[in-house]
């Protein structure tokens, strides 16, 4: 019997090379492109009259790249990390803690140093007060944002209060701290007359955490 060998185009046995490499790349890329485990640490809760505080985070701050303005939000928060302030109401009666100008953030370097975030201000935005009910907890989102630009090895925290206060600190990779300062506001104080009104100052604890470049392990 005879058999006849069919020769075929070189451009297949390139299509197959490349198949081959497709297949063997794949999973690579998946672990390039799957997002990183988000780790949430919270600081030692603090108790301030009825109320509880404490700073919520992760432990890993990782800088995002961007391409154009550092001011230019992503749609869809990728460039955000995650930082609030909890707030639980431990004691018997309703409670109404104020937002506006009630929370200072203080970023501790890697060297001890403090800095004062959202201390510039552009424009006024009265944010509405939260009504607590006893054992009722509430975690106010802060905007932080950790840029790099592609052209460069620089991290800025682009950071907002919700307040239309706001700042951009300079940093670098290492352990830093934040914690907040508390001081509320007594601007209102009829938004809820059968409830408490939250007066009292006092300071969070310190949550710590490890920032990160763009392409650091």
């Amino acid at each position: 019997m005879l058999t006849r060998k069919i020769a075929l185009p070189k451009t297949h046995y390139a299509f197959a090379i490349l198949l081959v490499f497709i297949q063997a790349i794949l999973p690579c890329l998946g672990l390039a492109f799957q997002p990183e485990l988000v780790r949430p640490i919270e600081s030692s809760p603090t108790k301030i009259d009825q109320l509880e505080f404490s700073v919520v985070t992760q432990d890993q701050w990782r800088a995002v790249l961007y391409f154009g303005s550092k001011f230019e939000t992503d749609p869809n928060h990728n460039d955000e990390v995650t930082l609030q302030l909890r707030i639980v109401n431990r004691g018997v009666k309703q409670i109404v803690v104020p937002t506006f100008d009630s929370f200072t953030a203080m970023l501790q370097s890697p060297e001890g140093n403090e800095t004062v975030l959202g201390k510039a201000r552009d424009h006024t935005i009265l944010t509405p007060p939260i009504l607590l009910k006893p054992g009722q907890g509430y975690s106010y989102p802060i905007i932080a944002r950790l840029m790099q630009p592609h052209d460069g090895d620089g991290i800025e925290l682009v950071y907002a209060d919700r307040t239309g206060g706001g700042s951009v600190t300079a940093m670098k990779p290492g352990t830093y701290s934040l914690y907040f300062k508390l001081h509320s506001s007594k601007l209102f104080n009829d938004w809820a007359p059968e409830a408490d009104l939250w007066i009292s100052p006092g300071t969070t604890g310190k949550v710590t955490f490890r920032v990160l470049s763009a392409g650091e392990n």
